[in-house]
């Protein structure tokens, strides 16, 4: 009797502690910032947290027990193509036991809007891991973030389409160069980049110039000044050139960019202006 007591009172203490983790992992599966579903091998949704709730715009009532194989969950590319169901992260990773990271879905919502998740899907085995028994979902929501990524990507083509600029290493070898660049040397980024900006330098240029930009950027100081540049098919153009050292997490020096806005124009009427319309002189 004296045992048998002893073993209740140890399932009791052993029930009640389960109970409380049990409980305490609940707590954290519900107020996880990432949204979770978990999904058995048939596509059923067997779970749900809040977070799932608010991203989707579902209730637990309307996703446990619906089918993650619906047609109605309208999934697509971030090019705008259609997901199909047998590639879907969850359906995928049901399918080949393989963990899906990182995949990038677009999910229309009741009110016709999409949010954009970052997803992963695990695939849970049995306890002897002879088969897959269920995949666990996560998902995070990512639309703000896109939304930002493909403005700045927006704002830097406008850049690169309009604005003169190009990067150097720390030797004055180009690596990278805008279109707007290419556009006004007359050079391709292909035959730009591996090449020191000597492939522009027009002859009338002095090397004091030169020597002094150097000086100047060496000293971590930007350089700024009118140098005359001569494209691909042998013309002129002019340009006023900022140049500034570029430098990694670490401030060690890793390059140079220059921005430059053509100016030809205005030396055009510099020379116009101090030309004898009768003589040339």
């Amino acid at each position: 009797q004296h045992t048998r007591q002893k073993a209740y009172r140890l399932a009791e203490e052993k029930t009640k502690q389960l109970s409380q983790s049990e409980t305490a992992i609940r707590s954290i599966f519900q107020t996880m910032q990432e949204g979770i579903v978990v999904i058995n091998k048939d596509g059923t949704i067997l779970e749900c947290n809040l977070a799932a709730q608010e991203m989707l715009q579902v209730n637990a009532s309307e996703l446990i027990g619906s089918v993650n194989r619906n047609p109605k969950w309208n999934v697509i590319h971030e090019d705008g193509t259609a997901f199909s169901i047998e590639d879907r992260p969850s359906c995928k990773a049901l399918r080949t036991g393989e963990i899906q990271s990182n995949i990038i879905m677009g999910i229309e919502r009741k009110d016709g809007s999409f949010i954009w998740v970052n997803t992963n899907a695990q695939p849970l085995f049995s306890d002897d891991f002879s088969e897959i028994t269920s995949v666990l979902a996560t998902f995070s929501d990512i639309t703000a973030y896109r939304k930002s990524k493909l403005e700045l990507e927006r704002y830097l083509q406008i850049i690169d389409h309009n604005v003169i600029i190009s990067n150097t290493d720390i030797n004055g070898i180009i690596t990278e160069a805008s279109e707007a660049f290419c556009k006004i040397s007359g050079y391709s980024k292909e035959e730009l980049i591996g090449e020191k900006h000597n492939i522009i330098r027009h002859i009338d240029i002095p090397s004091s110039l030169y020597k002094s930009m150097w000086s100047i950027l060496k000293k971590g100081l930007p350089w700024t000044g009118e140098i005359k540049n001569k494209r691909k098919d042998g013309s002129v153009y002019w340009v006023e050139a900022i140049i500034t050292p570029q430098y990694d997490e670490k401030k060690s020096l890793i390059g140079y960019m220059a921005i430059r806005h053509n100016i030809t124009d205005k030396k055009r009427a510099e020379e116009l202006s101090i030309t004898d319309r009768l003589t040339g002189l």
